[in-house]
C-alpha cells in the first residue's frame, strides 16, 4: 500500500478528530467534552488537535460546518431525484422529522451559544458556520419553486427549513411536528399565490 502524502496524513488525521469530537459533543455536551478525551479517542495526543484546530471551539465550529451534520448531501440528492413539489415537500418534512427526533445538536447548539457568550467569543464566525448550511439548503430549495417565488432569499429559507428542524422545543412535543411544520410552510411556498415579503 502506498504511504500517504504529508496533506493526504494530515486530512486523514482531521477527520478521525472530527469523528471523535462528533461523538464526544453529542455525549457530552459542549462544556463537558474534553481535549484529551477527543483525542483519546481519535488514537492521537493533545498536540494533534492543536495543531489540527486552534481551540475546543474551534474545533466545534468545523464539527458543525461539517455538510454531514445535517446529512446535507443526501437531502440534497433526495431533492434532486423528487419528481415534483409534492415529493419535494414530503423529502423535506420526513428529513426534518429525522433531525427532530435526533435533537441533541439542537440541544447542544444552545449549550454553545451559551457557554461562547459567557466568555465573549461568540461572533461572526459562529453566525457563518449556520448561514453556509442555511444559504446551500436554501438555493437548493429556490431553484425548484415555482418561477414567481424563485427571488425567495436562499439564507431565508434555508434557515427556515434548519430552524424548524432542529427548534429544541420538538423534542417536548408529539404534535405538530418539525416535519409538519415544515410541511405547512413549503406548501405556501410551492403555492401559486404572490409571495409575502419578509420584513
Amino acid at each position: 500500500m502506498p504511504r500517504l502524502t504529508r496533506e493526504q496524513s494530515r486530512a486523514a488525521t482531521r477527520e478521525k478528530l472530527l469523528a471523535a469530537a462528533r461523538a464526544n459533543f453529542a455525549r457530552h455536551g459542549y462544556d463537558a467534552a474534553s481535549v484529551d478525551r477527543i483525542a483519546d479517542e481519535a488514537g492521537f495526543s493533545k498536540g494533534a488537535v492543536y495543531s489540527n484546530f486552534r481551540s475546543k471551539e474551534d474545533l466545534f465550529l468545523a464539527v458543525m460546518a461539517s455538510p454531514t451534520l445535517v446529512d446535507l448531501p443526501a437531502l440534497l440528492t433526495a431533492m434532486d431525484t423528487a419528481p415534483g413539489p409534492a415529493e419535494i415537500i414530503d423529502t423535506l418534512s420526513q428529513w426534518a422529522d429525522e433531525q427532530a427526533r435526533d435533537n441533541g445538536w439542537a440541544l447542544l447548539i444552545l449549550d454553545h451559544v451559551r457557554s461562547a457568550r459567557q466568555s465573549k467569543t461568540f461572533g461572526d464566525q459562529q453566525a457563518e458556520v449556520f448561514k453556509l448550511t442555511w444559504t446551500e439548503l436554501g438555493k437548493a430549495l429556490a431553484a425548484r419553486l415555482p418561477e414567481h417565488r424563485r427571488a425567495t432569499d436562499p439564507e431565508t429559507l434555508g434557515a427556515l427549513m434548519c430552524e424548524l428542524a432542529y427548534a429544541p422545543a420538538m423534542s417536548f412535543t408529539s404534535r405538530p411536528t418539525a416535519g409538519d411544520l415544515v410541511r405547512l410552510a413549503l406548501s405556501g411556498l410551492f403555492s401559486e399565490a404572490p409571495a409575502p415579503a419578509i420584513r
